[in-house]
């Protein structure tokens, strides 16, 4: 017979169990909690599912459904509790910053957002706001800074591109920008090419001048299609202007001359040098003759064919071209140019020449400052040839 004791021991062991059974399932539970709140940084969809106690991470991706839909409340509410369990970190103060500004509240989110940018400089939110308010103040060091801080974080998008497009659009935000890609070793390769893409040209073309100006060190390969897209808009000045201060010594020797150039200097790739076309049928040799630069030509197709292309600088007034060597061809050689023009202008064509020994004149109007030049062969061969100018 079981003592009333043992009774007692046997009941209380049910009961324990009953408690430890529970706990486990709320530890377990609460494990899977934590465990969603992590998932929920990489996909928001887990958010909502997570309880209050275990939300940590999950409370970005609700501030930032609550953001887009325009619920203001629920938005100040999630940043709120985002830097209630975790007051340290300087995103969830932004993210409180930014709820207050949208709700109304200038004063007290101005006082967030400038506590989290002294907080932490990784924060692009916050670093963001005080950009803008100091490009607004006329600060414009102190926002160069916090751009400085944006790109070294890396991001990619509109936000990067608004904040460096704000600062690149005042003469003091310019002049600060080329002093930092002058100076900092190796920036000028991924400003350029950042900026190339991101930039429109009015904004990007006078920061790469000025920089260049100031000592930045520009690869000729790499600038080439950034001047070369600049002429094609019309943007002569300014393209002839970034070419000239960084990788300029032959375009401004071959200024006003039409000869072929010599490999070296900026000729190889330089958009105001004459480039050659790879093209079926055509077949190219170029080599030194004396102390000049001259080609070999052959065109097997039927009827005219460019077979080299160039922008000039050529001053405004009476020019002559003609050439030297030997054709073996019905149509010989003509030469084409056009004058290029800004705000999407059609390229008029000045002068076609059919070029022979003898100098044939055309002339530069005073309103075109910058000019394509087109080189056709027609059917057949030509040796040695020499192009030849006078201005």
């Amino acid at each position: 017979m079981i003592s009333m004791r043992e009774r007692w021991f046997r009941k209380h062991a049910k009961i324990e169990n009953v408690i430890s059974a529970i706990l486990g399932s709320l530890f377990a539970l609460a494990i899977i909690a934590v465990n969603l709140d992590w998932q929920a940084r990489r996909d928001s969809r887990w958010a909502t599912w997570i309880p209050t106690f275990a939300r940590s991470e999950a409370l970005k991706p609700l501030y930032l459904t609550a953001r887009e839909k325009g619920n203001v409340e629920l938005e100040v509410a999630y940043a709120r509790e985002a830097v209630l369990k975790n007051p340290i970190r300087a995103q969830n103060l932004s993210m409180f910053g930014v709820a207050e500004a949208n709700a109304g509240h200038q004063e007290q989110a101005s006082k967030i957002l400038l506590e989290s940018a002294a907080r932490g400089w990784r924060d692009a939110t916050s670093q963001s706001y005080i950009l803008q308010l100091a490009m607004a103040t006329g600060e414009t060091s102190i926002a160069v800074d916090r751009l400085k801080a944006l790109w070294s974080i890396g991001l990619d998008g509109d936000q990067l591109e608004r904040d460096t497009s704000l600062v690149v659009s005042s003469e003091a935000g310019r002049n600060e920008i080329s002093k930092w890609v002058a100076d900092e070793p190796g920036l000028a390769h991924n400003f350029l090419a950042w900026s190339a893409v991101n930039l429109q040209p009015n904004l990007m073309l006078p920061l790469i001048i000025s920089s260049a100006n100031k000592g930045a060190k520009f690869d000729c390969n790499e600038l080439a299609p950034v001047v070369n897209n600049a002429l094609t808009k019309g943007l002569g000045d300014a393209a002839w202007s970034l070419w000239t201060a960084s990788c300029g010594a032959a375009a401004i020797k071959f200024q006003n001359s039409l000869a072929f150039q010599e490999d070296g200097l900026d000729a190889a790739s330089s958009p105001f040098a004459w480039q050659f076309k790879s093209r079926p049928g055509i077949d190219i040799k170029r080599r030194t003759a004396g102390t000049e630069q001259v080609i070999d030509y052959t065109n097997s197709n039927f009827g005219g064919v460019v077979i080299a292309s160039r922008f000039l600088r050529l001053a405004p007034g009476l020019h002559s071209a003609a050439i030297a060597g030997t054709l073996n061809s019905a149509t010989g050689l003509v030469l084409r140019i056009k004058c290029v023009y800004a705000d999407g202008g059609e390229d008029i064509q000045i002068a076609r020449l059919k070029l022979g020994s003898e100098l044939q004149d055309f002339t530069i109007p005073e309103t075109c400052t910058t000019q394509r030049a087109d080189l056709i062969a027609g059917q057949g061969t030509g040796s040695e040839i020499r192009l030849m100018s006078q201005a």
